[in-house]
């Protein structure tokens, strides 16, 4: 009878274990015990619901983290629109400066070249009028009235002639080497292009007629930043330390110390040719107002022709470098309530893709800058 009842027995544990090897150990890891009392089971929903209230605040935070990291990375577009010298390019510097603080300053000293270049385009264009007309005293000229003479040129015939000096050929003769000062650094800032002027707002770049291409041409920056492109090739022209011999090192590091030389041992005479009261006049007949227009330096010439000099704030809001085309200028707000969101400007120079550009590049705020002429 004995082996009769344990057989039984020993087969009816079998079901039993089966499902075991199905369940899951995490479960009962944290199933409660057989033996939980009223009051443990109480502080285990507790503790239950208090870890699932902690894990939803953190869900909800990651959440609200994942949409403004997803807010930031949308940047926000400014389209500006506006004739060419009305301030856009002054508008995109002040944005750099009061909300990119730190990028700004990086760039800072990188600006040297470039307002080097602005003030010995400002005695070139003096040179190139004072050649053109001591050469015009020098010649017969054509017969007052003729018929292909134009009413400003009949009228600057009626004033009486300028006199020009031996020194007026002096001061041409010493300032000669700031051509090829022109010229060097034009190469340094990078890729050029020339692009007719036009003061008519209804003529859209680079559509100018035939007439509008036979004005004076202008050194521009031909690139998809701007004179973002020029910035950076100065910096990398001074960063080759890293990648290059001691020689080589001294070469590139002398060339803006060269510049600047050269300039600064011209000082006396830029101010002798600026400060003349024959050029002045010559400059007034000629309705040539370089005060008036972006990039002048010449009333600074005692700070800026200097071997030691570097760019202030105010220097760099005034410096000149013409772009062509679209350009795209990229700023991460610093400060504020925007700090952490990238911004991109766009400066179509008037271009008759201005629309197009507003509607593939998703622009939200569209700005138009206007001259005023007070």
């Amino acid at each position: 009878m004995s082996i009769n009842f344990a057989a039984p027995s020993l087969i009816s544990l079998i079901p039993r274990m089966a499902p075991s090897v199905d369940l899951d150990p995490l479960a009962l890891a944290i199933a409660p015990p057989d033996d939980e009392t009223p009051d443990e089971k109480e502080a285990r929903e507790f503790a239950e619901a208090e870890a699932l209230r902690v894990s939803n605040e953190i869900d909800e935070q990651i959440r609200r983290e994942r949409d403004r990291e997803r807010k930031r990375r949308r940047p926000v577009k400014l389209l500006l629109l506006g004739q060419s010298e009305s301030g856009k390019t002054a508008t995109l510097k002040n944005f750099q400066l009061i909300y990119a603080r730190r990028e700004w300053l990086e760039e800072l000293n990188a600006w040297r070249p470039v307002v080097f270049f602005n003030l010995v385009r400002n005695v070139n264009s003096i040179l190139d009028i004072l050649a053109r007309e001591m050469s015009q005293s020098t010649s017969t000229r054509d017969t007052i009235g003729s018929s292909d003479e134009s009413s400003e040129d009949f009228q600057r015939d009626m004033q009486p002639p300028l006199k020009f000096r031996e020194k007026h050929r002096l001061l041409k003769l010493r300032l000669a080497p700031l051509r090829r000062v022109q010229t060097d650094l034009e190469r340094r800032l990078g890729s050029t292009a020339v692009e007719p002027r036009s003061t008519d707002v209804t003529t859209a770049a680079p559509f100018g007629d035939e007439q509008n291409r036979r004005v004076l041409q202008e050194f521009s920056i031909n690139s998809s930043n701007g004179w973002k492109s020029a910035l950076e090739k100065i910096k990398l022209m001074r960063n080759a330390r890293a990648e290059a011999t001691e020689g080589s090192l001294r070469k590139v590091r002398d060339v803006d110390d060269e510049i600047a030389e050269v300039i600064a041992g011209c000082r006396d005479d830029i101010k002798a040719i600026w400060e003349d009261s024959t050029v002045r006049e010559l400059l007034s007949r000629s309705k040539m107002s370089l005060e008036d227009k972006a990039g002048f330096f010449l009333n600074d010439v005692d700070r800026i022709a200097a071997t030691n000099y570097q760019p202030s704030d105010d220097d760099v809001i005034r410096a000149r470098l013409r772009t062509l085309g679209v350009q795209e200028y990229k700023f991460i707000f610093e400060n504020g309530r925007a700090a952490g969101q990238e911004w991109r400007l766009y400066d179509v120079g008037g271009t008759r893709s201005s629309k197009i550009i507003s509607e593939q590049h998703g622009i939200r705020i569209l700005t138009m800058i206007v001259e005023l002429i007070v």
